[in-house]
């Protein structure tokens, strides 16, 4: 998992049972606070929200579509959020989505809210 510049596309993919694995480590070494973020709610919700997981700065990102519109959940990650969130944005500009992250927590809202005017 190598660190991604703002400028690097991306690779997601659709959350498989074979990233279990993969999630539950990152989820180990960076808990996050918000509860849907176990491998278990997002793989069992799949059939009402579908979540594509890619790699970016030695953590994850997911990118969930629920009825006919795209969002971002919270990195899991020890990144720099602003970078990651850009990262994210950049992706859905390219991809033609709304740039939206949703169930953040306050501590991160803080955090992207003073790293807005950066960059």
């Amino acid at each position: 998992m190598g660190v991604l510049s703002e400028s690097a596309t991306l690779d997601f993919r659709p959350l498989a049972l074979s990233d279990k694995p993969l999630v539950d480590a990152a989820l180990a070494r960076f808990p996050p606070e918000v509860s849907e973020l176990t491998f278990t709610n997002l793989f069992c919700w799949q059939s009402k929200r579908q979540v594509s997981v890619a790699e970016h700065g030695g953590g994850l990102v997911f990118l969930a579509q629920e009825a006919g519109r795209s969002f971002f959940l919270p990195p899991v990650c020890t990144c720099d959020i602003v970078s990651a969130a850009r990262a994210m944005f950049e992706h859905a500009r390219s991809a033609g989505l709304e740039p939206v992250m949703e169930r953040v927590p306050e501590a991160m809202s803080d955090e992207l809210g003073r790293g807005r005017g950066q960059g």
